[in-house]
């Protein structure tokens, strides 16, 4: 998501809570983040030579139902990898820096700052301890599953089909709506699940 605003000209500052390389346990992506987001962010070549274990299908329990079911991958863009969290991730962050992201890491963000129902930034402490404010127009949240976001943004909304994942939403009446650049959501919007992105701790955006 840094990156990503970073490419199309905002100004972005990313607060990571640790300090990289640290471990994480490995995960398995999927074909469109291999050979979709990852050419969008400038990695694609970089996650093709850290020779990750190749995955080229999966089994899978489909809802609720107790039988699995199992898919083999073809054609050149139907692979992914299984990660090393500790390499991938730094990987992204390493880009993160070389577009012109502002990333700080050892960085704990503490507190939103909410001005007339709205996310205007947060406080946060250095790697020294020392308190820190600021603002932004949008504030993403990828902390995952403790999210502070969440606490704001008000009901929590499972999948009936999928017990990881959760949706939040504003719990304003009537279901406001936003609209920025064709896309509408409902603002705040948080994914809490075992998303890639899980190390992104608060990623403050300035939107040109």
């Amino acid at each position: 998501m840094a990156t990503l605003v970073a490419l199309q000209g905002g100004r972005v500052l990313l607060l990571e809570n640790e300090k990289f390389p640290f471990y994480k346990i490995g995960e398995p992506l999927l074909p469109p983040t291999i050979h979709g987001i990852c050419p969008l962010l400038g990695v694609g070549k970089a996650i093709e030579e850290a020779k990750f274990v190749p995955k080229r299908g999966g089994t899978f329990r489909w809802g609720k139902s107790p039988t699995p079911w199992t898919s083999a991958m073809a054609g050149p863009t139907s692979m992914a990898y299984q990660v090393e969290r500790m390499k991938f991730d730094s990987i992204v962050l390493s880009n993160a820096r070389e577009k012109e992201v502002d990333v700080r890491e050892g960085h704990q963000a503490t507190t939103l700052i909410v001005e007339n129902e709205r996310v205007a930034g947060l406080n946060f402490l250095d790697e020294q301890g020392n308190a820190h404010a600021c603002r932004a127009r949008f504030v993403v949240d990828a902390s995952g599953r403790q999210t502070a976001l969440s606490r704001f943004a008000g009901e929590r909304i499972y999948s009936k089909f999928f017990q990881n994942i959760g949706l939040f939403t504003s719990a304003t009446e009537g279901g406001c709506r936003r609209r920025i650049r064709g896309i509408s959501f409902a603002q705040p919007l948080n994914m809490a699940g075992s998303g890639t992105f899980r190390w992104v701790m608060i990623l403050l955006a300035w939107v040109r």
